[in-house]
């Protein structure tokens, strides 16, 4: 019987994207783990809260990689948690075999590790058989835009605390991820493949200058978040973008212009 993780690591060894293809097509065609193994390491809705895999020993094999993969909703539903979920995730990957263990190591880890992503799967399927999450990109050309669309200003620098990412773990603002020592993961978009991914952030840097931050007290007595001193604005008075650090008190701010 062939191993899922021989068929990942033919996809690994293969860099043709057609080829890349017809082999996903074929694993999903002649193995149903398979289709089950892709769905729940790509799918971005589902999430395990998984921050780390613990050291473990494979035993003696008492679950099949189809069963393995049914008791990670323990993890995605919450019926686990803390040290209780690395107890249970301990037990799971000592009761199968090796190879099945490291396959369930990279679902929980959301990267299968050879060059797979969600729309490739969709493509062999046939069927959009992985949820995709839209990532919102800039438009050189906004003729191509289907509306109503929604549309998000390009600011150079820092991010605002309050501002919301998608994790693998949920929705988390950034200053919580800047402020946790957690290893987290946030969904990003890969040009090079123009598929969504959830990867891994590698640094961190908080500005911890107030002098570099501004806030906006607008007409109607509400604030803006804190904004980088070169985030633009639209001035009404001078009908142009300003920088936020150029502004003066006469200006007038628009920050959602018609």
């Amino acid at each position: 019987m062939t191993k899922i993780l021989d068929i990942l690591n033919d996809l690994e060894n293969t860099a043709s994207t057609n080829q890349k293809i017809a082999i996903v097509k074929f694993a999903l065609d002649k193995h149903p783990v398979f289709r089950s193994v892709v769905y729940h390491a790509l799918n971005p809705y589902i999430v395990y809260g998984i921050k780390k895999i613990p050291e473990y020993t494979t035993k003696a094999k008492l679950y099949t990689l189809g069963q393995a993969i049914g008791m990670l909703e323990d993890f995605s539903t919450r019926k686990y948690t803390g040290n209780a979920a690395i107890k249970h995730l301990t037990h799971i990957l000592e009761s199968l075999d090796s190879d099945d263990a490291i396959v369930i190591e990279r679902i929980l880890q959301r990267d299968l590790r050879c060059g797979v992503a969600d729309s490739l799967v969709n493509s062999a399927a046939g069927e959009d058989l992985i949820p995709v999450f839209d990532v919102m990109l800039c438009h050189k050309d906004t003729s191509g835009i289907k509306y109503p669309a929604i549309a998000q200003e390009k600011g150079d620098g820092c991010l605002s605390y309050s501002f919301v990412v998608k994790t693998i773990d949920g929705d988390r603002t950034i200053g919580d991820i800047v402020d946790s020592a957690d290893d987290v993961y946030v969904l990003s978009y890969n040009h090079n493949q123009n598929v969504s991914e959830f990867k891994r952030v590698l640094s961190k840097m908080k500005n911890k200058s107030n002098k570099q931050w501004f806030v906006l007290t607008l007409a109607d007595g509400s604030t803006t978040p804190p904004l980088t001193g070169n985030h633009l604005v639209y001035c009404v008075n001078r009908l142009e973008y300003v920088r936020v650090d150029e502004l003066t008190c006469s200006d007038f701010v628009q920050m959602k212009p018609d």
